[in-house]
């Protein structure tokens, strides 16, 4: 019974630095536990997003390539210029319904 009554009411310096750390402990337990819940909900539930693609939100410097594809139909693609040691990608907005078909 007189640990119980130390812990309760702390008179030597051992017991109040060991409720000290106990203290800090439980409040460490606590943040890590809100921000882990937090990230795992964001993990699960991910903000909506537009699906649509638009040039002005990509990254890097996109620019819009037209020209005749097929049976001269007009095209949109898209190019992406290498940066320093990287090589330029191209690529496909989409298909057209005349296309799609073929």
């Amino acid at each position: 019974m007189q640990i119980l009554h130390e812990f309760r009411y702390p008179t030597r310096w051992t017991t109040k630095i060991l409720m000290a750390l106990l203290a800090l402990a439980f409040f460490a337990v606590l943040a890590t536990t809100a921000i882990a819940g937090f990230l795992v909900y964001r993990i699960v539930k991910p903000q909506r997003t537009s699906s649509e693609i638009s040039m002005a939100s990509f990254p890097g410097r996109p620019e819009v390539l037209q020209f005749a594809g097929r049976e001269m139909e007009s095209a949109r693609d898209g190019f992406f210029p290498g940066f320093e040691v990287g090589r330029p990608l191209f690529f496909a907005m989409g298909t057209s319904p005349a296309a799609a078909s073929c």
